[in-house]
């Protein structure tokens, strides 16, 4: 690895924690953004501008546009002609200005970075018109070691839930280091000591969105703690 001079990830986001650690080893671990359609990539993160949650500014020549749902555009002279034997395909994903439909959802931020968020057909709006992107917030919850899976709740409601599923084996190691004892996955995910360590991750993640003028509305103001066998228990 001390001969990498530099290294790109694409493709699902990796979790920061990840992408921190290969950079404190001396990688140049850097991210960029694209597909098959627009030849490779169209967004890369230039040197000293590289952040965990962003994939970069776009490349020479290459234009990028937001439409009104949010769904990314791309214009450049990279993009494919055509589908092969299929015009209707091309005529859906490339419109009559040249614009292709990535399908992908996001926004650039205030350097220029384009930030992808979720698919552009699961991007949903909140009751007061807040941009809702179930998936941003689940894979951030995701990252931490402590949840296995997580579902966020908001399309058209007046707040974002989240229902959360624990990763037995890292909580209960967790618990194991406390002395906490419990019997089994139910207890230890109905345990206060559990419910206050999911609060912490959501509460961070809510941090995390608040940062970022179009998804602050998306915070979580209500976590759910999922067990095995029986239905989600309140957790707030």
């Amino acid at each position: 690895m001390s001969r990498v001079r530099v290294a790109y990830t694409a493709g699902e986001a990796i979790g920061p924690d990840l992408f921190t650690f290969y950079r404190a080893i001396g990688v140049n671990l850097k991210q960029l953004y694209g597909q098959t359609e627009t030849a490779v990539f169209v967004c890369m993160q230039p040197d000293n501008q590289v952040s965990a949650d962003t994939v970069g500014v776009p490349c020479r020549d290459v234009e990028i546009r937001l439409s009104d749902s949010g769904e990314i555009l791309v214009r450049s002279p990279g993009l494919l002609k055509e589908y092969y034997k299929n015009p209707q395909a091309t005529a859906e994903a490339k419109d009559a200005q040249g614009w292709y439909h990535t399908g992908d959802a996001g926004f650039l931020d205030a350097r220029g970075h384009l930030k992808i968020i979720d698919r552009a057909k699961d991007v949903g709006r909140l009751a007061d018109g807040s941009m809702f992107a179930p998936k941003y917030i689940e894979n951030k919850l995701k990252f931490f070691p402590h949840i296995k899976e997580a579902v966020a709740v908001g399309d058209r409601r007046e707040q974002v839930c989240v229902m959360v599923n624990i990763d037995f084996e890292a909580v209960g190691n967790w618990a194991e280091r406390r002395n906490l004892s419990y019997a089994g996955y139910t207890d230890l995910a109905q345990k206060p000591e559990v419910y206050a360590l999911v609060r912490d991750c959501i509460e961070k993640v809510n941090a995390d969105l608040a940062a970022d003028e179009k998804l602050a509305g998306s915070q979580c103001t209500a976590s759910w703690c999922c067990t095995r066998n029986s239905m989600p228990t309140t957790a707030s």
